[in-house]
């Protein structure tokens, strides 16, 4: 479970680093309860996986605004990739009917 942090609190180079790899192996862990032969049918995320992934979109948001983010000063856990990891999890908690979060479709007219 990803810990909660303080806003307005500065994070040193190495916990945000940290806190970064971890929010990827906590994603990656859910990711891997629902592939697999049988895992790749479920339409419903449990209920301590969707609260994980909330957790982690809470993390990545407060890591964003870390200076040392912003500044690129940090090449594992820069705005680039904080922010791509957020998407990819609500693009993963898109897919599942109860999680709360819906992909919005714009049709392209020729």
């Amino acid at each position: 479970m990803a810990v909660q942090l303080n806003y307005g609190a500065l994070l040193s180079t190495q916990e945000i680093e940290s806190r970064y790899r971890g929010a990827e192996q906590e994603f990656a862990r859910v990711q891997k309860n629902y592939s697999g032969v049988f895992g790749r049918f479920k339409m419903h995320l449990s209920e301590s996986d969707k609260r994980t992934l909330g957790d982690l979109v809470g993390v990545l948001l407060l890591l964003s605004t870390q200076p040392v983010v912003q500044d690129g000063a940090s090449k594992v856990a820069n705005a680039c990739t904080v922010g791509t990891l957020n998407m990819r999890i609500l693009d993963y908690a898109s897919r599942f009917r109860n999680s709360g979060v819906d992909k919005i479709r714009r049709e392209v007219s020729a």
